[in-house]
């Protein structure tokens, strides 16, 4: 059955949700989840946690790709991952991380 098929049924898309929520918290990986404007939680938690400890983030959207390097101050530890790409080193010439500090 196509995964499309699964998940457009509510019940079935939740119970996913709750079954990988628990398996990351039982492998002690901080989970967060956002119903609205994801890619903006997304990409300010990575800036947030760049500044603290290495953060690498595997991304195929170019949409984040475009908000996270602009974003990432140049002393931030932040790495991109694209998929067939390799590492590659974010950095901006604008810093604009206010923009992501939490409310």
């Amino acid at each position: 059955m196509p995964k499309e098929k699964i998940l457009s049924n509510e019940s079935n898309e939740k119970g996913l949700i709750s079954m990988l929520i628990k398996r990351y918290v039982d492998e002690n990986i901080t989970v967060e989840q956002v119903v609205e404007d994801t890619d903006a939680t997304i990409v300010c938690k990575a800036v947030e946690d760049a500044r603290q400890s290495y953060c690498e983030i595997i991304v195929e959207v170019i949409e984040l790709l475009n908000i996270l390097t602009d974003l990432a101050h140049h002393s931030n530890r932040l790495s991109l991952i694209k998929p067939g790409k390799g590492k590659q080193r974010l950095s901006s010439i604008l810093e604009h991380t206010s923009k992501c500090q939490r409310k």
